[in-house]
């Protein structure tokens, strides 16, 4: 591994560029505008979660699950939920 260094005439200075008030009120709303596909899947997907929860959707789904497979298979449900989570995340960016 090379050892870091400092390259002689590297260092530059820039020219300032300072924000002025309503540049400081303005960076909120536009960072919401370039952040606003990502706030509304984690929106969507809580939202989508807290039905689910409130319905009995996931446990009844599991409990299913658990009295088709057997209960001596759990480790083969937990595989196969961990496939099932990680491919939403691939595939579907969760």
């Amino acid at each position: 591994m090379d050892k870091l260094s400092v390259v002689p005439g590297s260092y530059k200075t820039i020219e300032q560029s300072p924000l002025s008030l309503m540049d400081m009120f303005m960076a909120l709303p536009l960072g919401f505008k370039t952040a606003v596909d990502i706030i509304f899947i984690v929106m969507a997907s809580g939202i989508m979660f807290g039905f689910m929860e409130k319905s009995g959707a996931i446990e009844n789904a599991i409990g299913t699950l658990v009295k088709k497979m057997g209960i001596e298979r759990k480790y083969l449900i937990v595989f196969i939920m961990t496939f099932v989570f990680g491919s939403l995340g691939v595939f579907c960016g969760i």
